[in-house]
């Protein structure tokens, strides 16, 4: 299984949100900037001397940046009945639990709605 690149909208979130980890991958604009990592290291696109430049992590790297940073906790699960992925979103730190219909045809896709909405509920830094 490969790691699923965040959507570019979920990028624009994140840096306006404070991401600043680095990364091998950005995006400019709409179309994908990739670096191969044998030739460039990874980078912090979101910096301020970046320019327009958004990072583009892997949707795991971006949970886990949610987790270890904001005490933001996504899961996801399927349902057994209605035989999609259903949504959860634990915000640790005001002890608020938001549940989202299953209504979900994939596990990734479940988890970048998961990744905007936790993005949306952080004060801008």
């Amino acid at each position: 299984m490969k790691d699923k690149l965040i959507l570019f909208d979920t990028a624009k979130l994140a840096k306006e949100k404070g991401f600043d980890w680095k990364v091998l991958k950005a995006y400019d604009g709409v179309p994908i900037c990739s670096h191969s990592e044998s030739i460039f290291k990874p980078l912090n696109y979101n910096s301020t001397t970046s320019g327009n430049y958004h990072s583009a992590p892997t949707q795991s790297l971006l949970q886990k940046w949610l987790r270890e940073e904001h005490n933001i906790h996504i899961g996801i699960d399927y349902g057994e009945l209605c035989k999609k992925y259903m949504l959860y979103i634990h915000f640790v730190n005001n002890e608020i639990e938001s549940d989202f219909e299953c209504i979900y045809k994939t596990y990734e896709e479940a988890l970048e709605l998961g990744l905007q909405e936790a993005l949306k509920s952080i004060h801008a830094e």
